[in-house]
């Protein structure tokens, strides 16, 4: 009865890995060490990479593919001290294909070892969409405010 029971768990977890809009993962973290454990399928909708892509020894560093600008800020997130502190931020990525995605991380630690080693797992979400639209909203808003403005200046001589 045990066996069944843990079969149908593992089935629950995949179940919902495979069912996820982003990435689920486990990773590693020391000085200059940024290795994942788990890489959940949707690495490959996220990042154009399959998943084992990122835990294969040799395989590529996800800290590669994050945008050349957001790199230090990166790294730099993911040395919180306190492990009831989420780590929450935004950055960007250079999918397989080169596109460009604007990713958001939610994650914590859940594990520490000696010599500064920290375990974390968390999720990586494509949020692209909305800081496409966001900037949509930023840009009408420009264009309304500069079309005011310019009818004001034309009837006021």
């Amino acid at each position: 009865m045990g066996h069944a029971r843990l079969r149908e768990s593992e089935r629950r977890v995949s179940t919902l890995m495979s069912s996820l809009p982003g990435m689920a993962f486990r990773v590693k973290c020391a000085p200059g060490v940024f290795e994942y454990d788990f890489a959940s399928e949707g690495a490959q909708f996220l990042t154009g990479y399959p998943a084992d892509s990122f835990v294969r020894r040799g395989g590529i560093a996800f800290s590669d593919i994050v945008h050349e600008e957001d790199r230090k800020a990166f790294l730099d997130a993911h040395t919180v001290e306190n492990p009831d502190d989420p780590i929450e931020h935004i950055f960007r990525i250079v999918r397989a294909d080169g596109v460009v995605r604007w990713v958001w991380e939610r994650s914590r630690i859940v594990g520490r070892e000696k010599g500064g080693v920290v375990h974390y797992e968390g999720f990586y979400l494509d949020i692209t969409a909305r800081y496409q639209l966001k900037e949509a909203e930023l840009a009408s808003r420009a264009k309304r405010e500069f079309l005011a403005t310019m009818r004001h200046e034309i009837r006021t001589p």
